[in-house]
């Protein structure tokens, strides 16, 4: 008898422990996608050279970013790789590599995901830092 108490008991734990992995594991999947930066996000922004309209195609697998960043810097297109990106700790970092002057001059980005908005400082070279939020692109029909 006592024997198939405990076999009762036993069941009932894990039907319990079952039925709260089903309760919570939404929970847990919808906070591991709220921290997906993954998609275009834009962004306009005024510098010293004046307003820059910049598009930021984001592909975050794990902690390691990768994508394209684009914009119009003094009516001129550019186009480059994001380099060195990062999402750890909830921190957004990466670096864009700018032709600026026949030189290359090395932009770092370092910003956190807030209310569904990236707030980004990027300084550029020794030019000086930018303050830029970034808001994700409506997903086109």
């Amino acid at each position: 008898m006592k024997t198939i108490k405990n076999l009762n008991f036993n069941k009932k734990i894990v039907i319990l422990f079952s039925l709260a992995t089903l309760l919570f594991s939404p929970a847990l999947m919808a906070a591991e996608m709220a921290d997906d930066i993954t998609g275009t996000w834009k962004a306009e922004f005024d510098t010293p050279v004046g307003i820059q309209n910049y598009t930021y195609v984001i592909k975050q697998e794990g902690t390691k970013l990768t994508g394209k960043i684009t914009g119009i810097i003094e009516g001129r297109k550019i186009e480059t790789d994001m380099l060195e990106g990062k999402f750890e700790g909830g921190v957004i970092s990466f670096v864009e590599m700018m032709d600026i002057m026949d030189g290359k001059i090395r932009a770092t980005y370092k910003g956190k995901l807030t209310n569904g908005v990236i707030n980004f400082t990027r300084e550029v070279g020794e030019f000086g830092t930018d303050t830029i939020v970034a808001k994700r692109a409506e997903k086109e029909k």
